[in-house]
């Protein structure tokens, strides 16, 4: 890959992470908590153990998160439809208000970018994150790296 590209590719991830920094911030709510909130909007309400599932958490850092969530009003917890012995999360109207605030700040990023073309970006981010996907499908097959064993630092004498 070339170089630029990917150094581009970096400080594009590191000026999102630094985005979700500040927009948690305003908003009194940790990256996680923004990270479930944006899955949650996107997917409609997910049963716990899926929200786990799309962040990657335990059930025992569901269950904190989804207890963060709700004592910040932006999401609710309510009886599955089927399984009485699950729980959905949703977003609340708050948390709506608070993503609907979130992506006029990312389209003004994205209005600032002279002759962009929305199709061709729209495309090429879409392609990307197939790509990643991929790769991650990839990577979870492969054999770790292993990581360097310690030398023994002690003298014998």
């Amino acid at each position: 890959m070339d170089a630029g590209l990917l150094n581009a590719t970096r400080e594009l991830f590191e000026g999102l992470e630094n985005y979700r920094m500040a927009a948690a911030g305003y908003f009194g709510l940790t990256v996680v908590e923004t990270r479930a909130l944006s899955l949650l909007s996107a997917r409609g309400p997910l049963v716990q153990s899926e929200l786990g599932a799309g962040l990657a958490l335990t059930p025992g850092a569901v269950t904190g998160l989804v207890d963060r969530l709700t004592a910040n009003g932006v999401a609710i917890r309510e009886a599955h439809p089927y399984d009485r012995r699950k729980t959905t999360v949703t977003v609340t109207e708050h948390g709506e208000t608070i993503l609907t605030h979130s992506h006029q700040w990312l389209n003004r990023a994205f209005s600032e970018i002279p002759g962009l073309n929305v199709a061709a970006a729209t495309q090429l981010m879409h392609e990307l994150s197939l790509g990643l996907q991929k790769q991650a499908a990839l990577l979870a097959e492969e054999v770790p790296i292993e990581k360097p064993q310690p030398e023994d630092d002690q003298l014998t004498g």
